[in-house]
């Protein structure tokens, strides 16, 4: 999590010779240079969007080599928060990470303000956290998750998410999502060293978490109602 003021909306532009504003450039890689895994990608290239790949067949083999879960009650914690929240919300959350496979534990919200169409958390609230977390002996590793909801909008990432997530190049990658009151939600992840790349469009996995009581309960339902066949010979 960058120490620094974190706008999950912002609007920095680059500045051309003569002065004026420019989009930020983006360089896009050859469909080659999926194989080998992962792509030798130059400082400063973005490795999207996929769709501009010609092979599906190639773009969804990119996409299996990532796999990104999110636990049961995290999910639950963010979607009441983006349901209830008047305008939009954003937050962090905390990642462990095993190769390319990517698992959400928890999710927070930090102190902001939100509109229709934003939401702001400022410097001062993620020092309070981080504060927090050692004051309890906790460690503020791990918190590469980014989110927010586009209120009642489609959940997709505009230009403004792109740029929050270059801010965020203070690690090795961060996971993002952006999900809506519809229940929809985009997630990408983005890797800034050795070199800088992305993949965008990831499916993400809701892991069922289910108590000790009411998994003995299941189980009992399963061994009275679910019977073994036997095996049919042919």
């Amino acid at each position: 999590m960058k120490t620094e003021e974190i706008t999950t909306r912002t609007s920095t532009t680059n500045t051309s010779q003569n002065g004026s504003a420019t989009a930020p450039q983006l360089t896009y890689m050859p469909i080659e240079a999926v194989r080998p895994w992962p792509p030798q990608v130059p400082d400063g290239a973005e490795f999207l969007p996929i769709e501009r790949f010609s092979s599906m067949f190639q773009v969804m083999e990119v996409r299996r080599t990532f796999d990104v879960s999110i636990k049961q009650s995290a999910y639950n914690k963010m979607m009441f928060y983006v349901m209830n929240a008047p305008g939009e919300v954003g937050g962090y959350g905390k990642v462990s990470r095993r190769g390319n496979s990517f698992l959400i534990e928890d999710v927070i919200v930090l102190e902001q303000s939100n509109g229709h169409s934003h939401n702001h958390i400022s410097q001062d609230a993620i020092f309070r956290f981080m504060n927090q977390m050692r004051k309890r002996g906790l460690s503020t590793e791990g918190y590469n998750l980014s989110w927010h909801s586009h209120n009642d909008f489609g959940a997709f990432f505009s230009g403004e998410d792109k740029e929050h997530i270059e801010s965020l190049a203070n690690s090795r990658f961060t996971l993002s999502i952006v999900t809506n009151k519809m229940f929809d939600h985009v997630c990408r992840v983005d890797f800034y060293r050795p070199v800088r790349y992305g993949i965008e469009n990831l499916p993400l996995k809701v892991i069922p978490e289910i108590s000790r009581v009411r998994a003995a309960q299941f189980k009992e339902e399963m061994d009275q109602l679910i019977k073994k066949s036997p095996r049919r010979t042919r």
